[in-house]
């Protein structure tokens, strides 16, 4: 099979600019997920929640930390070899900690410049989310069998490494879907607020052109939501799963309370397979690519 068929543009490597740093320019810091770099004078605000963020430099021949909390470590990275950037990873020392949730003040150095970024911590036990996100593979969820058919992890298929895939491949599945197999993950968080839930999965097609590809999803033992991802070909949804090599099914979802949380995706038809889990409280995210 041809790896660019019919030499569509859409597989021809793309011109990118030469980069590099210009001595002339003054130095500038750009923390991650900020809309832009920050200038001198400013301050800014970096939330650090069971997770390591970066902080990127570009044109200084030196860049360092002044002043620090004793509860943060940082680490100095390399940037690569595309960006001509020095990078310092932040993240916390839990065992410092005297409050779970605290703020600081670092000082940057670039080039003697000085940059203070706030930084606000979020660290409790409480809380399974990383920077208000949950992310997982399929295969990590309990799965829970019917008699007829089970999940079951495919080595080595899908962006996880690990899609769970439901076998029999020709398994008899209920109206019911509460009675198929289903896939269980339990999770914590401290505070009731809107996420969007979303399930990745193969971009396949159903055995027999007349059936549907669905799923079902249940959170805390709702009653289950139904989803038909199936597409036609040359569609832009199926374009874009194609690109991605991933369809992708989302549901709101609006927590009423805080605390423990069940999530349960229940097998509707029988050649839908699960590749990864995203239940995401930022619900603008943005991301590189189609999503």
């Amino acid at each position: 099979m041809s790896f660019q068929p019919r030499k569509l543009n859409v597989f021809i490597q793309p011109e990118l600019p030469t980069l590099s740093a210009n001595p002339a320019t003054a130095p500038f810091i750009w923390p991650e997920e900020s809309e832009k770099p920050i200038s001198k004078g400013d301050t800014v605000r970096l939330v650090l929640n069971h997770n390591t963020k970066g902080i990127y430099c570009f044109n200084a021949e030196t860049f360092n930390i002044d002043k620090k909390p004793d509860w943060l470590a940082v680490e100095s990275l390399s940037a690569g070899e595309i960006l001509p950037a020095k990078k310092l990873a932040l993240s916390v020392i839990p065992e410092k900690l005297k409050n779970a949730m605290t703020e600081g003040l670092i000082i940057l150095n670039a080039n003697g410049s000085r940059f203070p970024i706030k930084v606000k911590v979020q660290n409790d036990a409480n809380d399974s989310r990383q920077n208000r996100c949950i992310t997982l593979p399929a295969s990590s969820l309990v799965s829970k069998k019917s008699a007829t058919a089970q999940w079951q992890p495919v080595q080595g298929l899908g962006f996880s490494g690990k899609a769970m895939a439901l076998q029999p491949f020709n398994a008899s599945l209920q109206d019911d879907v509460t009675l198929n197999p289903s896939l269980e993950y339990t999770f914590s968080t401290v505070d009731a607020d809107s996420a969007l839930i979303s399930l990745y999965l193969l971009p396949d097609q159903p055995v027999d052109s007349k059936n549907p590809m669905r799923i079902a999803i249940s959170m805390d033992n709702s009653k289950p939501q139904l989803f038909n991802f199936k597409t036609v070909g040359r569609s832009t949804t199926w374009k874009e799963n194609v690109l991605r090599n991933q369809a992708i099914v989302k549901m709101p979802w609006k927590f009423s309370t805080a605390g423990k949380h069940t999530l349960h995706i229940f097998a509707v038809d029988a050649d839908v397979v699960l590749d990864q889990v995203m239940i995401d409280w930022k619900i603008n995210r943005k991301f590189y690519g189609v999503k």
